[in-house]
């Protein structure tokens, strides 16, 4: 789950939501983390081409989710979704961690 404007639609924390939804309903909650990407930062170091080129509106936070301190809320919400605790979990980051685990043997507490 990806929230860099500039790579995914997401206008609002809303459409965030209901995209991780989406993403439950197609792949199932084991398989569903969060990629946030707060990537505002990233034209500052783009060369000057590349920045002359970009959109400075195309990178900009998801309205309700401003930065990393702000991830919280993804959890508030889904719990007022009907998510249970385990699930919340998962997609927080227990999946990301088994996934780590399983593939690269990396231990995880």
């Amino acid at each position: 789950m990806n929230a860099c404007s500039f790579a995914v639609d997401h206008e609002d924390l809303e459409h965030l939501l209901n995209h991780i939804d989406h993403l439950v309903k197609v792949g199932g909650i084991e398989h569903v983390g969060l990629g946030l990407d707060f990537a505002d930062y990233l034209l500052q170091h783009l060369s000057p081409g590349e920045r002359a080129g970009a959109d400075p509106d195309g990178v900009k936070p998801v309205d309700g989710l401003p930065g990393d301190e702000d991830i919280s809320r993804i959890a508030e919400r889904l719990a007022g979704r009907g998510y249970s605790a385990s699930d919340i979990d998962l997609v927080m980051g227990e999946n990301f961690a088994r996934v780590f685990k399983e593939t690269l043997g990396v231990k995880i507490s």
